[in-house]
């Protein structure tokens, strides 16, 4: 009988020890009123993107449960409400057990958290919002309609108290839960203010402001909150920086690169590392050419540098390989030495014995389709130029007679020296594909390149005008 009463302690022993080791993580009940549908997705943002998380189903009294036995990484999440597709978003943190009730048809203005401060204050904070915005909507069609001068200024002073009732709910957020991911998002959302630089001259103060929202652009973004890389924002934020108010020019958007990842304290954060990836990516094939000197600096500075561990060292030789590659030919750089041989005077001759103001490289192929199309055009676009003291020069990768007997059909024997390759010239050129163009200045320096033939015109007529200052156009 002891025995058996033992066994039975044991039993019970053990079914709380398996209910303990299965105990969720995450445990968050939704009850939605007018759902269109039975099922529900947890999905949360990373960067550029949304991922489902979990899926809910509706119990018999309408509760969806979204539960795991692995926490929840922190950040913005979004509760996704089909077929339809809207969603609402919620917060999670450290706190991964709670509730809400909610109308579809009426988030913000119905949803009610049981046991979550900060999505309380986060919802509280979005239904200020919503009733500020439809206020907001009707003054101004009450200002536009206004022909009284008193009238409109009292709609101006009722507009100018909704953003400062606004602004008063944000700053009693920020100073009263300055750690919780409601005030994250409410800062991450205000811009520098910019003081008015009344002691400079008219014409720099644009300069100044400028500049000043530059140096403060990420004074409310905390880059060191892993949180922050799950929000709907951040990305697009980072990217503004580097497209929108940093100069396309290769050395500043190099400086302001070492000035952003100089912000992140971890190096081995899934901020810095999402961001790296990223950028490189971006300036593996940017739209305005020169721009690929950015990525020979992160490739070099950073993979090359240790500061991308979780590259595999496949992937990484072959980063530093296209880094190699771009570094030979960046805008600015010595063009490489390149030995041809001239096909109509059979003679040998090299790239930098041909002197010009600028000379135009162009590697083709006799078997590439897009090479038959353009080619032809060269006659036509030196005619355009009409300028004599430039030179054209193009290089068939084919190297053989089919070269010469494509240049004859088409008429072009005098539209350039054209020749075939005698010295290595795919990787100091990164030739992979044709055709491929390279303007030369007078100093045998990479002025511009990966153009169209459609572009050639434009940019030799930029160059001529401005001097070597056509890194900026942008790429075919």
């Amino acid at each position: 009988m002891k025995l058996y009463r033992w066994a039975l302690s044991g039993l019970s022993m053990l079914a709380m020890m398996a209910t303990s080791i299965s105990q969720d993580a995450y445990q968050i009940d939704v009850e939605v009123a007018n759902a269109t549908s039975d099922t529900l997705y947890l999905a949360y943002f990373y960067g550029d993107a949304q991922y489902v998380r979990d899926t809910a189903y509706a119990d018999d009294r309408g509760v969806f449960s979204f539960r795991g036995l692995e926490a929840l990484p922190y950040g913005v999440y979004i509760i996704v409400m089909p077929p339809a597709n809207s969603f609402f978003q919620i917060l999670i943190d450290e706190d991964q057990s709670f509730r809400m009730t909610t109308d579809a048809q009426n988030v913000s203005g119905s949803t009610v958290i049981e046991g979550h401060e900060d999505n309380k204050v986060f919802y509280s904070y979005l239904a200020l919002i919503d009733g500020a915005r439809k206020e907001k909507a009707i003054l101004e069609q009450e200002l536009e309609a206004a022909t009284d001068e008193g009238i409109q200024t009292e709609l101006d002073e009722k507009l100018t108290g909704l953003d400062k009732k606004v602004l008063q709910r944000q700053n009693e957020i920020l100073r009263d839960h300055p750690n919780s991911l409601s005030a994250m998002v409410i800062a991450a959302s205000r811009e520098p203010t910019i003081p008015d630089f009344s002691h400079l001259p008219e014409e720099d103060r644009q300069m100044a402001a400028l500049q000043y929202y530059r140096n403060h652009y990420f004074d409310h973004i905390d880059l060191n909150r892993e949180a922050i890389l799950r929000t709907p924002f951040l990305h697009q934020k980072v990217m503004d920086f580097f497209d929108k108010y940093t100069s396309q020019v290769p050395d500043s958007l190099i400086l302001a690169v070492d000035d952003f990842f100089g912000r992140i304290e971890d190096e081995g954060s899934t901020i810095y590392r999402y961001f790296l990836v990223k950028l490189l990516n971006k300036y593996a094939n940017p739209s305005i050419v020169g721009q690929d000197a950015v990525y020979v600096h992160l490739a070099q500075q950073y993979y090359g540098q240790g500061k991308a561990p979780w590259v595999d060292e496949e992937t990484l030789t072959k980063i530093l390989d296209n880094a190699e590659r771009f570094k030979y030919t960046l805008i600015g750089n010595d063009a490489p030495p390149l030995q041809l041989y001239d096909v109509y005077k059979e003679q040998e001759v090299t790239l930098h014995d041909v002197k010009a103001p600028y000379k135009v490289l162009i590697f083709w192929s006799s078997t590439c389709n897009h090479c038959e199309k353009v080619m032809p055009t060269l006659p036509q676009i030196l005619e355009e130029i009409n300028d004599p003291t430039i030179r054209f020069i193009t290089v068939c990768t084919k190297a053989d007679e089919s070269c010469k007997a494509f240049l004859d059909k088409n008429a072009m024997g005098d539209a350039g020296i054209h020749t075939l390759p005698v010295s290595a010239y795919g990787r100091l050129y990164d030739v992979r594909s044709t055709p491929k163009i390279f303007v030369i200045d007078g100093e045998n320096k990479i002025a511009s390149k990966g153009i169209g033939f459609n572009q050639i015109v434009e940019v030799i007529t930029m160059l001529k005008q401005n001097g070597n200052s056509a890194g900026t156009t942008s790429a075919n």
